[in-house]
């Protein structure tokens, strides 16, 4: 049997080999191989798997089971979010909003938020309407921005998120209660449309 050999593909797979290692050697804590769940979100970020680059940041974020490292949430994310993960683009759009572990950008952010939002993350929607309201990284839009915030909290409600329901309600208290009469109609009939428009993101 005739065995081809092919260059570029050794050369495509020693980067892999090389960011695995590093995985292994510095990414794991001490007997974290046998945490089946840490040592499989590791590998497939080193292999790219979009859940696997959007996971190992949240552990890098949270500090639980790993050295908390914001920068290498933000480089996660940017991975992650650009292979289309809904949370990514969310999650990135805070830390370039807040500045953390990442240069701030809240124009950037708005765009994440936004793109996030128009699928339906409630948790997107809940920052782009703040974002929108008090003109931060964006032109202000206050009936808009309290659109967006009652759509967020229509859709944890629906979700039955305990957290996220006190936060979009919080949120829109805040908003709507600034808003002018006319405002608040407004603000109502858009918040149904885009509830409607933007369904939550499946398998999210």
């Amino acid at each position: 049997m005739l065995v081809c050999y092919c260059p570029l593909t050794v050369q495509k797979v020693r980067p892999v080999l090389k960011r695995l290692l590093l995985v292994f050697l510095f990414v794991l804590p001490f007997g974290a191989c046998a945490k089946d769940s840490l040592a499989d979100t590791a590998i497939d970020a080193a292999l790219d798997k979009p859940a696997g680059l959007y996971n190992l940041g949240v552990e890098f974020y949270t500090g639980k089971r790993v050295a908390k490292d914001l920068s290498k949430s933000a480089k996660l994310w940017q991975k992650a979010a650009a292979l289309g993960v809904v949370s990514a683009k969310n999650n990135l759009g805070f830390l370039l909003f807040t500045g953390k572990g990442i240069e701030q950008d809240r124009s950037k952010a708005v765009a994440l938020w936004r793109d996030a939002a128009s699928q339906g993350h409630d948790e997107a929607q809940l920052h782009l309407g703040e974002a929108l309201f008090d003109g931060e990284g964006i032109r202000a839009d206050r009936t808009t921005g309290a659109a967006w915030v009652l759509s967020a909290q229509k859709h944890a409600a629906l979700n039955k998120d305990a957290a996220m329901i006190e936060m979009t309600s919080t949120a829109s208290s805040r908003l709507v209660a600034a808003l002018t009469k006319d405002e608040r109609k407004r603000a109502h009939s858009l918040a149904m449309e885009l509830f409607q428009r933007h369904p939550a993101p499946k398998n999210e």
